[in-house]
Formats: structure tokens, sequence, C-alpha cells
């Protein structure tokens, strides 16, 4: 999970390259879906953690 989390650390680089009313739609969805992406990956993290704990703390 490392590794996916750090092609998306990456990725967010990218916003440093949109501009202010960025025209392309396809390059704002996309960073909304990296978002979404994110959201999962610490959702799986704070699961297994909480398993680790032994249940749902």
């Amino acid at each position: 999970m490392r590794d996916a989390i750090a092609i998306a650390l990456a990725l967010l680089d990218e916003l440093d390259e949109l501009i202010p009313n960025e025209p392309d739609g396809a390059a704002l969805r996309e960073i909304a879906d990296l978002f979404e992406e994110i959201f999962g990956f610490a959702k799986v993290g704070e699961q297994a953690a909480r398993k680790a704990l032994g249940g749902d703390q």
C-alpha cells in the first residue's frame, strides 16, 4: 500500500501545474479521482490498524 500512496502523492504534485479556472475538466476529474483513491487507502489503513488492536476501536 505504501507504493500506491507514494504514487498518489507524486500525482498530487500535478496540482501545482493547474491554473486558476482550469479549462480542462478532465484534469480536474482526475484530481478528484485521485483524492478518492487516497481516501480509500486511508480507510483500508484505518481498518487494518483497528484490526491489529483487536477489533473496531
